[in-house]
């Protein structure tokens, strides 16, 4: 057996080195919809191939209009965490969204960079947007989805975006959730609320956005 093969056979988050060349990978179960009879059980591993670990791509911040014309070409990827507390009964907590196209309660989250690892964009995102300071480890990854968006913050605003999204869920305390519903950043969301607990039946009952009650189904291991 490989080293890789050993070190995903492991499972979770790491690292390895393969002839000189690092290998950050992430192991994720195949959702039940996208998977067969024979496939129950079936792993698929997310890597991320670093030619030079000790290269860093520089940051490049774009201007607005610059953007703009950028997602009518690409697809975004981002990243976003679903902030929950097992303890209290299995709920989400969600944030009220204003900004497009996500409006509404839903996760924290933001593009990644180039260059940037998924768990280290999720941990800059949160701190900056919800205040929170937390270990990259204590983010779990879930899955990855795709939305394909009618409207977007950015002019003209019926251009659409299309997204690809890793979902990491972040399971927090009674203060942390204080912390974040204190700090939530007023350009994205709407600070008079803070954050709101959702167990399934308030997100059927409230239409929240399938793809969130889709992520709390896999969260919480419903079966169909």
């Amino acid at each position: 057996m490989s080293t890789l093969t050993k070190a995903i056979a492991l499972g979770g988050f790491g690292q390895v080195s393969v002839n000189g060349i690092i290998v950050a990978f992430i192991i994720y179960k195949v959702e039940p919809a996208a998977r067969g009879a024979n496939m129950k059980n079936m792993s698929t591993q997310i890597t991320t191939y670093i030619e030079d670990p000790q290269f860093k791509m520089a940051r490049k911040f774009l201007s607005d209009e610059t953007f703009a014309e950028a997602i009518e070409s690409f697809i975004i990827v981002c990243t976003d965490v679903f902030f929950i507390q097992r303890t209290n009964g299995g709920v989400f907590l969600l944030a009220p969204r204003k900004a497009k196209p996500m409006q509404g309660f839903w996760s924290v989250g933001g593009r990644i960079s180039a260059g940037e690892l998924e768990r280290d964009a999720i941990t800059r995102i949160v701190k900056r947007e919800a205040g929170l300071t937390v270990a990259p480890d204590r983010f779990e990854f879930v899955r990855m989805h795709r939305s394909l968006w009618a409207n977007r913050e950015q002019e003209p605003q019926n251009k659409g975006r299309d997204d690809i999204t890793y979902i990491f869920v972040l399971d927090i305390s009674d203060e942390e959730k204080r912390i974040v519903s204190a700090h939530l950043d007023p350009r994205e969301y709407d600070t008079t609320k803070g954050l709101e607990e959702f167990d399934k039946e308030r997100l059927e009952r409230e239409s929240v956005h399938k793809a969130v009650r889709d992520v709390y189904a896999v969260v919480f291991d419903e079966k169909s």
